[in-house]
């Protein structure tokens, strides 16, 4: 068995691989293999021609901070169906974790089919992408006064990268790479309409629709606003497909400021998935995660990671001046704060309560110990519009 990148020859038997996988018709995975490229995949070749198992990967970017943490992203993980339960899984998720760490993530994210496997991997629940399901008939139709134009994606790529860096500051925000701006497009006969929202000759806000997956159904793919009144002038363009359509769904926060422009509360929550995040290099993540200004204290931390042994053992976490440094201790001791990597993995983004963590034991100290934990790690909930 060798872990590398997919090979150009490989494709069709990616896309068999990835179609068994997901039960997805044969020409919508050629397509999202084409938008992410083969050589962003990465397999377990079987040393007779065929592939074990194969998961896409991407280098991303999440905000924790002023600057995105580097983090790498992995989709569509399979593995063939008669190579389950043969070790095959294990040694891709193990390869791909050294992989990260290799090249200097201290992060990975993907969206999981089973909480139970990457949980034995040092993943955990991180995040939120909250999908909100509005009836047309109660959108506000008054807008902002902006000025609402049409634009072809490729044609106004760089206003649009504009927009969505100044709307991916908020906590868990994901920097996209170039393969999450082609695979808005992977649906065949269903492209994704942009439109840049103006103000005074600016782009202030853009939407990306497509039609809905229900009939009579308007789906905002992409979306960046940043100002209020970008907000409002996006609801009305919405308002303006009422008579073709009955509801408008799109992926936000779970305090999502468009759900807050509606009149009446008509806005219901269709969808509420969850991310997981693994630390890969817990010394690099907690240099470059933002800490409140006020936090200030520190805790001794045994992290148990049986994947990447490197991270394993004792640390000292001190947290100052809205930074933390994470050190660690060569002599063996005791620790305030006792877990599985992935304990630490949720506790990082604030997703999972220390309260939550300490219940399902997934973080062992004393009640000063946790209750010094909830204080140094309180910040904004962590979402994401994205899918991969």
């Amino acid at each position: 068995m060798e872990f590398r990148p997919c090979r150009g020859t490989e494709v069709e038997a990616l896309c068999r691989l990835e179609m068994q996988a997901f039960h997805t018709p044969n020409a919508i995975e050629r397509r999202w293999v084409d938008a992410i490229r083969p050589e962003n995949f990465r397999v377990v070749a079987d040393g007779a021609g065929g592939l074990a198992a194969a998961a896409s990967s991407y280098d991303l970017g999440l905000a924790f901070g002023q600057m995105p943490l580097p983090c790498r992203g992995y989709g569509g993980v399979a593995v063939a169906p008669e190579r389950r339960g043969t070790g095959v899984g294990r040694r891709l998720l193990t390869e791909l974790l050294r992989e990260a760490r290799a090249d200097g993530f201290p992060l990975s994210a993907l969206y999981p089919a089973s909480w139970s496997l990457y949980r034995k991997f040092g993943w955990d629940l991180a995040g939120l992408r909250c999908t909100w399901e509005v009836p047309a008939a109660a959108l506000p139709a008054g807008g902002a006064g902006l000025a609402v134009r049409a634009v072809e994606r490729e044609a106004a790529l760089p206003e649009l990268e504009r927009l969505r860096t100044a709307c991916a500051g908020a906590w868990g925000n994901l920097r996209r790479d170039a393969i999450h701006w082609r695979i808005m497009d992977v649906v065949p006969d269903n492209p994704v309409r942009y439109y840049l929202l103006e103000a005074d000759g600016r782009a202030a806000g853009y939407l990306g629709l497509r039609n809905g997956d229900a009939p009579r159904s308007l789906f905002v793919m992409d979306h960046a606003l940043p100002t209020p009144e970008a907000r409002r002038q996006a609801l009305a363009l919405l308002a303006a497909h009422r008579l073709q359509i009955d509801a408008v769904r799109w992926a936000g926060a779970p305090d999502d400021p468009m759900v807050h422009g509606l009149a009446e509360n008509d806005a219901k929550l269709s969808r509420r998935d969850q991310w997981m995040l693994r630390l890969v290099d817990p010394a690099a993540a907690f240099a470059g995660r933002a800490f409140h200004p006020g936090a200030r204290g520190g805790l001794t931390l045994r992290l148990r990671d049986d994947i990447l042994p490197e991270n394993d053992g004792l640390w000292r976490l001190t947290v100052a001046d809205g930074r933390g440094t994470l050190e660690r201790i060569a002599a063996d001791g005791p620790a305030d704060l006792d877990g599985p990597i992935g304990g630490f993995s949720g506790l990082f983004t604030g997703h999972l309560s220390v309260e939550t963590l300490a219940g399902t034991d997934r973080l062992r100290g004393s009640g000063a110990a946790l209750q010094t934990a909830q204080a140094l790690f309180a910040c904004p909930r962590p979402w994401m519009m994205e899918y991969f």
